[in-house]
């Protein structure tokens, strides 16, 4: 009765925060349907206030790799512009920080490994973290701390790259080629030292985590601390162009690379005889398996084949966990999902030809494009706008692209604003413009400033808003308001926290689905293992992403006194996977269980079997009670290049129809092993 409604309100939520008293949702206008609006009621108006809670979605930023081009087309930090400028600042935090300065004052390889055996977290300090947080509170920035396993070759990063094994006899810290070998990693004429890849070395993991968690654990407080200004942070990227790339190999040989093959093949086939039967080898003890090397072995030995897509399904999953890492870290040190995106390369998309030999790079994307995370990637330029990744990842649900090192790739200025608009229509938040040569610079320029005159507001997750709800907890007061339409329109639904004002607050911000998931049943459930009563069995799973899982779910009991089990385990071709293998009692109590399987490879070979079994292990049902078996294959709508080659943009889908949601307290009930949470 105290307010006043617009007439094409679309809901109205009670609001506790920052003194209002509600908050009205609206859809789009006519006029301004690619806006986000909200009306806010604080009583002492009727009408109320309408706030452009979308404004940050709507603009679109430029980093410009010299700042003094800023003068030719007058980009600037604006407040109230579509298109403005926010530097990309690339920060290696590898190279900058306290241990590395000590390393300086080290000479014999012994001492360095004992100092990188000591060395505590503060050691590791990044030394850009007074710089940046100085500027964080009056300049738009995209941070891009990272760690490229490739070190300037400097006096410094010799003494850490160039350290030998006191095992192996080898250098520990580089990546070796297939004739094990060192070779320095060349780009655009700068020499780099090039870091290995291979899993559990200690002194690599302090020397990449370190120096990243100092630096993002200092600017996520300085960003969403008291005083700050969330809106200022165009993105963090703490990934840079993670990738396996020496040169005339296809991998890398380090020896524990290669030690870390040899358990993963163990872990996927179970035995040594199995490794040989399945895959064509002939290794003669665990420690004889070796990787492909296409130096004339035998058969497996070649760069194709089974054997060969396990080396480099193994290189891929290692190259993830680095990048996965390095989400964790921004996402630990409070920074919100969206704000998180990357700096990768796609396999043979940006490369060839021009810095080294891209048929040999390893530089997944799978992980940047389905891990729930803003998009990232680096490519110079732009040659057909619907076949590379940038259209890609929009098509998949993508709307906050940064873009790493981007050049025009024509010297006529009309095309190169064309180039630079289908990436700002397909989801690209920010670029980093770099030059290019000369013409490509001033090609470039003009194709920004067009934009700058234009001032149009950004395509992406916005168009209208579709329910609001306030949070308040102590100090800590804010509305949650979802970015788009709802369930009849192709938004997907952005999750945002606002202020007082319809700013970025800073907690929240994360779309909660990018691309379709499809559900599809899995009817080889329905009846028993032909020549079994008591087996249940998927067949095969076809192909399984690490986006994918498949969910199995039924209600069972026993009958009597006898006692029964199902066990469910998973395969790999005829190989059990033993960690897969869970096993329950059951009980007189009707009770219902999920059983979910998910891989970080990409695989083909996956089979499940439920098997249900007594005492007298005779394979009867007849003292079981099994209801409402299913399963289902989740199936993410996204191709890779790598995997489905250049059809892979036919494959992705993007969610539509937004998302509901609602608030859970912090509360939860100890009372109860399974920690319940309580709701509202």
């Amino acid at each position: 009765a105290d307010i006043t409604l617009p007439e094409d309100a679309t809901g109205v939520s009670a609001s506790t925060a920052n003194g209002q008293k509600y908050v009205v949702a609206l859809p789009a206008r006519e006029g301004t349907e690619n806006l986000s609006f909200a009306q806010v009621y604080d009583g002492t108006t009727a009408e109320g206030t309408l706030q452009d809670v979308g404004f940050r979605e709507n603009r679109f930023f430029v980093g410009l790799m010299e700042d003094i081009y800023n003068a030719e087309i007058g980009l600037e930090y604006n407040d109230d512009r579509y298109v403005s400028k926010g530097p990309f600042c690339h920060l290696r935090t590898d190279q900058h920080n306290v241990a590395m300065e000590k390393l300086k004052e080290i000479e014999t390889n012994e001492q360095v490994l004992a100092f990188l055996d000591s060395a505590k977290y503060a050691d590791f300090e990044c030394a850009f973290n007074p710089r940046i947080l100085g500027r964080l509170p009056d300049e738009y920035l995209f941070l891009e701390p990272c760690f490229t396993h490739r070190f300037d070759a400097r006096p410094e990063t010799k003494k850490f790259t160039g350290c030998v094994d006191p095992y192996t006899g080898t250098q520990i810290h580089v990546s070796v080629g297939k004739d094990n070998g060192y070779v320095n990693y060349e780009e655009c004429g700068h020499d780099y030292y090039n870091g290995t890849y291979a899993d559990g070395l200690l002194k690599m993991a302090k020397m990449r985590m370190y120096p990243l968690r100092s630096f993002l654990r200092a600017t996520a407080e300085a960003f969403r601390g008291e005083g700050a200004n969330p809106e200022h942070l165009v993105g963090v990227s703490p990934v840079h162009e993670h990738e396996i790339c020496v040169s005339q190999s296809i991998g890398d040989y380090n020896v524990y690379m290669v030690e870390g093959f040899r358990r993963y093949l163990l872990k996927r086939y179970q035995t040594l005889e199995n490794i040989n039967k399945v895959l064509g080898t002939s290794f003669e003890s665990v420690a004889a398996i070796d990787p492909p090397r296409d130096s004339g072995r035998g058969e497996w030995d070649a760069y194709k084949g089974d054997y060969y897509v396990e080396w480099t399904q193994y290189s891929r999953f290692v190259i993830s966990k680095r990048i996965m890492e390095a989400y964790r870290e921004a996402l630990v040190a409070g920074y919100p999902p969206e704000s998180i995106t990357a700096h990768q390369i796609p396999e043979g998309e940006a490369v060839s030809g021009f810095l080294g030999d891209a048929n040999t790079r390893l530089s997944p994307i799978d992980v940047v494009l389905t891990c729930g995370t803003g998009y990232g990637g680096t490519r110079y330029g732009l040659v057909n706008p619907k076949n590379n990744f940038a259209y890609n990842a929009h098509l998949a649900g993508h709307s906050n692209i940064s873009i790493g090192e981007y050049s025009a790739m024509s010297t006529e200025n009309e095309p190169a604003y064309i180039q630079l608009k289908a990436y700002w229509e397909s989801g690209v938040r920010m670029i980093h413009h770099m030059t290019g040569g000369p013409t490509y610079r001033a090609t470039g320029l003009y194709a920004i400033k067009r934009m700058m005159e234009d001032n149009l507001p950004r395509p992406g997750y916005t168009g209208g808003t579709t329910n609001v709800k306030s949070f308040a907890c102590g100090d800590k007061q804010y509305n949650i308001v979802q970015i788009g339409a709802g369930a009849d329109s192709n938004s997907n639904g952005l999750l945002k926290s606002v202020d007082a004002q319809g700013h970025w607050e800073g907690t929240v911000y994360v779309v909660p689905f990018h691309t379709k998931m499809v559900a599809t049943d899995i009817d080889a459930l329905n009846t028993p293992v032909a020549g079994t009563q008591n087996t249940f069995a998927t067949g095969r799973l076809g192909v399984l992403k690490n986006s994918d899982q498949v969910e199995i779910t039924f209600e069972a009991a026993k009958l009597g006194n006898t006692r029964a089990w199902v066990t469910v385990e998973a395969y790999n071709g005829t190989c059990l996977l033993e960690a897969s293998v869970t096993s329950y009692e059951l009980t007189e109590t009707m009770t219902p269980y999920r059983y979910i399987l998910s891989s970080q490879l990409y695989d083909s070979k996956l089979e499940i079997k439920v098997t249900f079994h007594t005492e007298a292990g005779d394979g009867s049902m007849d003292t079981i009670k099994l209801e409402h078996l299913r399963g289902t294959m989740q199936t993410e709508c996204i191709g890779f290049a790598y995997y489905d080659g250049r059809e892979a943009n036919l494959k992705n889908q993007a969610h539509v129809g937004g998302v509901t949601f609602d608030l859970l307290d912090r509360g939860f009930d100890i009372q109860t092993p399974s920690r319940h949470i309580k709701q509202d």
